[in-house]
């Protein structure tokens, strides 16, 4: 199921899908899944974590409901920080692309729970 979201997302990312501009030209950023390994995320975000990071689901849930989500996580991808989830802090990714941290960032959005 994951793998098919993450062919759905770069497929919306290159085709420019849902943006206000015209479609720029990306570069294969690989999918949701091998960006997710490259930057070790898993590490933290996973449901039942004992590091009590808070998992995709619990992200997209919070976010679901905000028109600018996608543009906020691609930015905290980037930047880290703390304060959203309490005290933990999450370090900044600025090695990824902002390709790639926006199909994380679709990615993410795509978990939360539909029809609530």
């Amino acid at each position: 199921m994951i793998k098919k979201l993450a062919v759905l997302f770069v497929l919306s990312l290159i085709s420019g899908c849902g943006e206000k501009q015209p479609p720029k030209t990306v570069p294969n950023v690989g999918t949701f899944e091998e960006i997710l390994a490259k930057a070790s995320c898993m590490a933290c975000h996973q449901a039942g974590s004992l590091m009590k990071f808070p998992s995709w689901e619990e992200v997209a849930e919070k976010y679901k409901d905000n028109k600018d989500a996608e543009i906020f996580l691609t930015n905290k991808i980037a930047s880290g920080g703390s304060g959203s989830w309490g005290k933990m802090d999450m370090p900044p990714y600025p090695e990824l692309s902002e390709a790639e941290r926006r199909v994380v960032a679709r990615g993410i959005l795509a978990t939360a729970p539909k029809g609530r």
